[in-house]
């Protein structure tokens, strides 16, 4: 148990370094300020669901790749506490069918889980809509930035009965 807590750490501390690209976007762009767009590269709404239902799932859409897999580790920590809870407390009343007291074998764990499974599953989920928008807002900017437009030209000379025709390429970085 110790070294799952430990692993979890370890990797919570190393995601913020690895992919910090929602870390600096959230800084530049306001999520609430978000209407989707015709070729944002991820639906907010599809990672949120995605998210809900397997935690991290959403920000692994979302490019957020070390993010995804922190919230997912904590999800199943909490859920592996869940389970060790659950089974102990089921144990305990099973040997001790008339037991009054309030001091039950697993509880704690029991109760601990299931506060982590709801939580991270709630977190996670409007983490990973918020996780969406800001990357779409700053894809957007990106795309901006560069982009190509070929389109046909037509040019009719005024000193003479020439017609000119061809491509324009507009570049725009």
């Amino acid at each position: 148990m110790k070294s799952i807590i430990l692993f979890l750490c370890v990797l919570f501390i190393g995601s913020s370094s690895l992919q910090a690209q929602y870390k600096f976007n959230k800084l530049n762009y306001n999520y609430e300020a978000y209407n989707y767009e015709y070729g944002d590269p991820v639906k907010p709404g599809i990672a949120g669901v995605a998210s809900f239902f397997v935690p991290g799932l959403g920000q692994v859409l979302s490019g957020e790749t070390s993010r995804g897999l922190t919230f997912f580790g904590g999800y199943l920590v909490s859920y592996v506490l869940l389970s060790d809870g659950s089974m102990r407390v089921a144990d305990f009343i099973q040997e001790n069918p008339y037991y009054e007291g309030s001091d039950i074998d697993g509880l704690d764990n029991l109760t601990l889980g299931l506060v982590g499974v709801l939580v991270l599953s709630i977190w996670a989920t409007a983490d990973a809509v918020r996780v969406a928008k800001v990357n779409n807002l700053a894809f957007r900017e990106e795309r901006k930035r560069l982009s190509f437009n070929l389109e046909p030209s037509i040019q009719k000379y005024s000193n003479t009965q020439t017609v000119a025709t061809g491509l324009k390429l507009n570049i725009n970085f």
